[in-house]
């Protein structure tokens, strides 16, 4: 069994380490949680403590243990509708800019996680046009959409490749909408029981559909995709950066961003002086 405590400096090279790969800023008070989430890596590989598993990790040439300890490291506390007044900005805006004509939308989900925020955008945006359809025609049928010539797609990117395989599959336990106080999520859920009795709800095929899921590290600035975005949302991430690696992905995502687009980031991401080129129009919500 690895030893219980991480010695200074193993945990020094690991913190340098991680910070060199993906920007995280893994300070002295983040020492127990690098701990508790590598302990399963030691154990998995058999190592005697956190020292040899952090020579391994260096030694591997292949890259996999190293995506191992990232996705270790990645905090992936989310939930479907958090921050639920960024949601009704945002079906506001998708209500006027359908009225204005709009048919084509674009939007980025930079750190999507095991899928709950872009699935909770698709929602939105489907609603929003399915109100849109049935305002126009009475009625909504399977052709309505192909008709409208909707063209829709949401980028869900992170860097942890496990949490991305959630998000394809789109697999969830029953309690994960337990707290959603919407009327609107449950159509786009199917529940299955499982043997062991419990049940899982799948999200729906139509809304997977919208989304194209890729791994991108934010650290590696520029980005190769080539926007515009109506919307970006880049929500909880940044605050495990430091300022300079926040202004690069800030300067890109305004890059990107349409003008007039919006970005979303977190309540609590304090972003003074950092921001440049957006407006505040909300709290947490910049217009370009």
């Amino acid at each position: 069994m690895p030893s219980k405590s991480l010695d200074s400096e193993t945990y020094k090279g690991i913190a340098e380490f991680v910070h060199s790969l993906t920007g995280l800023v893994l300070g002295p008070e983040k020492v127990a949680l690098v701990t508790n989430r590598l302990q399963s890596r030691v154990d998995e590989l058999g190592l005697p403590d956190y020292a040899s598993y952090f020579q391994h990790v260096e030694r591997d040439t292949s890259g996999k243990e190293v995506s191992n300890m990232v996705n270790a490291l990645t905090t992936n506390t989310t939930s479907f509708f958090r921050e639920p007044d960024q949601f009704v900005f945002m079906r506001d805006v998708m209500e006027r800019w359908v009225e204005e004509g709009q048919r084509k939308f674009r939007i980025w989900s930079a750190a999507s996680s095991t899928g709950e925020e872009p699935y909770s955008i698709a929602m939105v945006l489907n609603d929003v046009l399915d109100k849109t359809i049935c305002s126009s025609a009475g009625h909504v049928n399977a052709s309505d959409k192909e008709e409208e010539k909707w063209d829709i797609k949401i980028l869900c990117t992170d860097i942890d490749s496990i949490a991305l395989g959630i998000s394809r599959e789109g697999w969830y336990a029953s309690r994960k909408l337990q707290d959603i106080r919407l009327p609107m999520p449950m159509r786009f859920f199917s529940q299955v029981r499982r043997a062991h009795g419990g049940s899982e709800m799948r999200i729906a095929s139509s809304l997977q559909e919208y989304c194209v899921f890729a791994r991108l590290n934010l650290m590696n600035t520029p980005y190769k995709m080539k926007g515009p975005f109506d919307l970006i949302f880049c929500r909880n991430v940044m605050i495990y950066f430091d300022n300079e690696l926040r202004r690069r992905i800030l300067g890109e995502m305004h890059r990107l961003l349409r003008d007039d687009g919006y970005l979303f980031v977190g309540s609590a991401e304090a972003l003074v002086g950092i921001l440049s080129g957006f407006r505040l129009v909300q709290s947490s919500i910049y217009e370009k």
